[in-house]
C-alpha cells in the first residue's frame, strides 16, 4: 500500500513541478512585458464580412442588455467590415419570444438577426456550428450574452487576423463591471487578471498558442471549417476547439488593449456550477488530446509542457482529496507517514502555489496596494479550498463520463438567497471545513505537525456565506 501511496504521489509531483516551473516563467515574462510601449495601432485596408455571434439560452434580462448595447454601437467603427450580428437562441423558457419583441422594436444600424433551435444538441458548441452551417463570413466574433460587443478590439482582432494567414483567432482581456461587488467577485477578478495578463499574455509571446475562453475572440471562419466546426465532445466547447486548432498547426493571438466588459457570477452557487463545468470540460480535453498533443510535431516542447500544465491544473483537487484522505486514515489508524513522502507532499504544494507569486506580482504590477494584494490572494486561496470536493467530483466526470456530463450554464446576476443548490453546495464545502477542523486538532493533540498544518491550511475559507456582503 505505501508503494502505491509512493508512487502517485511521486507522479504528482512531477506534474506540480511542470506546472509551478510554467508559472514562473509566465510571471517573469508578465514582468518583463510590463515595461513594454503599446504598439501603433494599424489600419484595415481589405473589405471583409464577419459575423458576431451571441449564444443565449433561458437568460432574456442579458439579452436585452446586448441588443440595447448594439444599438448603440456607431457605423464609424465598422469602417470596411461587413458586420451582421446573430443571436444564437436555445432557450425553451419564453426568452425567444422576448428577444423578438426587442429586435422588432429597436432601430439598428447593423442588420441583427436570431437563429432558434428547439433542441440542445451539443449545447453551445451545436448552436455555433449551426449557425456556421447556415451563414457565410471571413470572420467569427463569439461574445457570450453578459458581453458587451467591442467593434474596436473587433477592428484590432481583423488587423491581426489579416496581417497573418497562420493566426486561427484571437482572444481578449476580459473586463468586470461587478468586480467590486462582494469578496467573492474581488477574488475572482483577481484570479482571472493573472490567467489572462500572466498566462494568456505568456502563451501569446512565447509561442502563440493562448486558447480560447469561449467569449471575446474572434475566428477566422476558413479555419473553424477546415478543424470540423467547434467541438461538441466536451462541455469546454473553447479549449477544445483551440487545441484541435493548434495541432493542425495554426496559432492564436491574445490582445490586451481594450478589456471586454462581462459580469462575473456573484455568489458561491453560480461560482460552483462555473468552475465545475470547466474542470470536467478541461479533464475530458487532457483525456481526448493529451497523446496527440505530446506527440505533435506542430507544437514546441515548452509548449507541449504549457499544455499538459494547462489541461491538469484541475487535478490538483484530486491530489488534496488523495492526499486528505491518506492522512485521515493515518491519523485514526495511528500509522507512521514516510518522511520522504512527506517531503512530496510539502513541495507538491509548493511547486502548486507558484501561481500565488504570478498573482502577486501582476496585482503589484497594476498598482494595487500590498495590503489588497493580500487580503486578494487569502481569499482566492481560502476560495479554492472551498471548491475542492466540487472540482474534484467534476475531474472524475470529465475523466470517466465525458460524453453524459450536461452543459450547465452560469447564473449571472443571481438572486442573493440561498435556494437548495446553494444550500446544498454550501453545506458541502461546510463538511469539507468542519473535518479538516477536528483533524487539524486531532493532529495537533498527537504532536503530529505535518498533519496539523495541511488540515489547517484548508480550514481557512471565511466567506463560504458571506459572499454577498462587500467587507
Amino acid at each position: 500500500m505505501s508503494s502505491l501511496i509512493y508512487i502517485i504521489t511521486f507522479l504528482i509531483l512531477i506534474s506540480s513541478i511542470n506546472i509551478g516551473t510554467i508559472n514562473i516563467i509566465a510571471t517573469i515574462n508578465r514582468i518583463k512585458s510590463s515595461n513594454k510601449p503599446l504598439r501603433a495601432r494599424k489600419e484595415l485596408k481589405n473589405n471583409v464580412s464577419i459575423g458576431i455571434f451571441i449564444p443565449t439560452y433561458n437568460e432574456g434580462a442579458h439579452a436585452e442588455k446586448v441588443i440595447e448595447h448594439i444599438s448603440k454601437i456607431e457605423e464609424a467603427r465598422l469602417k470596411n467590415i461587413d458586420c451582421k450580428i446573430y443571436i444564437l437562441d436555445d432557450s425553451n423558457d419564453g426568452s425567444t419570444d422576448l428577444i423578438r419583441t426587442i429586435l422588432d422594436a429597436t432601430d439598428f444600424k447593423n442588420p441583427v438577426f436570431i437563429i432558434h433551435r428547439d433542441n440542445r444538441d451539443k449545447f453551445k458548441a451545436g448552436a455555433l456550428n449551426n449557425a456556421i452551417k447556415n451563414t457565410d463570413f471571413d470572420y467569427i466574433a463569439v461574445f457570450d450574452s453578459d458581453f458587451h460587443v467591442d467593434f474596436e478590439f473587433i477592428t484590432e482582432s481583423i488587423v491581426e487576423l489579416e496581417s497573418n494567414s497562420n493566426i486561427a483567432f484571437t482572444q481578449g482581456l476580459w473586463g468586470f463591471t461587478n468586480r467590486d461587488e462582494n469578496n467573492l467577485t474581488k477574488a475572482q477578478g483577481y484570479l482571472l487578471d493573472y490567467h489572462f495578463m500572466v498566462m494568456q499574455n505568456f502563451k501569446s509571446e512565447a509561442f502563440g498558442m493562448p486558447h480560447f475562453n469561449g467569449t471575446g475572440g474572434v475566428w477566422r471562419a476558413s479555419v473553424l471549417k477546415e478543424i470540423g466546426g467547434w467541438s461538441g465532445n466536451t462541455v469546454s466547447e473553447d479549449v477544445e476547439t483551440s487545441y484541435k486548432a493548434f495541432l493542425r498547426g495554426f496559432t492564436a493571438k491574445y490582445i490586451e488593449t481594450r478589456p471586454l466588459i462581462s459580469e462575473l457570477p456573484n455568489n458561491f452557487s453560480a461560482y460552483a456550477t462555473q468552475q465545475s463545468r470547466w474542470a470536467a470540460g478541461t479533464a475530458g480535453c487532457f483525456k481526448i488530446y493529451i497523446k496527440d498533443l505530446l506527440t505533435s510535431p506542430c507544437l514546441p516542447f515548452l509548449m507541449k509542457m504549457t499544455a499538459v500544465a494547462h489541461l491538469s491544473s484541475y487535478f490538483f483537487s484530486v491530489f488534496i482529496v488523495f492526499m486528505v484522505t491518506i492522512l485521515l486514515g493515518c491519523e485514526l489508524l495511528n500509522i507512521a507517514i514516510d518522511k520522504q513522502i512527506k517531503y512530496m507532499f510539502f513541495m507538491i504544494w509548493g511547486f502548486s502555489s507558484m501561481q500565488y507569486i504570478g498573482m502577486i506580482c501582476n496585482s503589484l504590477l497594476l498598482n494595487d496596494s500590498k495590503v489588497r494584494t493580500l487580503l486578494s490572494t487569502i481569499r482566492i486561496y481560502s476560495i479554492g479550498a472551498a471548491l475542492i470536493p466540487a472540482l474534484f467530483v467534476a475531474v472524475i466526470k470529465g475523466i470517466f463520463l465525458t460524453n453524459s456530463i450536461v452543459f450547465e450554464r452560469t447564473p449571472k446576476n443571481s438572486s442573493r438567497s440561498i435556494g437548495k443548490k446553494n444550500l446544498f453546495t454550501n453545506s458541502f464545502s461546510l463538511v469539507w471545513l468542519l473535518i479538516t477542523i477536528l483533524m487539524a486538532g486531532y493532529s495537533l493533540e498527537n504532536n503530529n505537525l505535518f498533519g496539523f498544518i495541511v488540515f489547517l491550511s484548508f480550514a481557512c475559507y471565511p466567506v463560504v456565506f458571506r459572499q454577498n456582503e462587500a467587507p
